[in-house]
């Protein structure tokens, strides 16, 4: 039997650790910072896995990037992850001082 892993529509064996979805996340984070990705899909999926597998200064790069805090203010939709990513990760950022 397997086990969904975090939010994500992937599956993990049983008895897989939270560590082993968060590493999950850092592999997809990986893909999506590679040239085979375009912008668009890119704003839409990197900084909500830079933030699940806890990658505050990735995710603070990632929104400091003027071309992706465009993309992601353009609409309403994108404008809430911008700013809940926003917030996690000052967030973030704060646990660790």
């Amino acid at each position: 039997m397997r086990q969904r892993c975090c939010q994500l529509d992937l599956h993990v064996p049983d008895g897989s650790r939270e560590d082993d979805c968060i590493k999950v996340h850092r592999e997809l984070a990986k893909f999506f910072l590679t040239d085979v990705v375009d912008e668009t899909r890119r704003c839409d999926e990197l900084g909500w896995h830079l933030a699940q597998c806890d990658d505050a200064q990735g995710l603070r790069s990632f929104l400091a990037n003027v071309r992706h805090f465009d993309l992601l203010s353009s609409n309403a939709y994108s404008s809430f992850d911008l700013w809940t990513l926003w917030r996690e990760a000052n967030v973030s950022h704060a646990g660790r001082m």
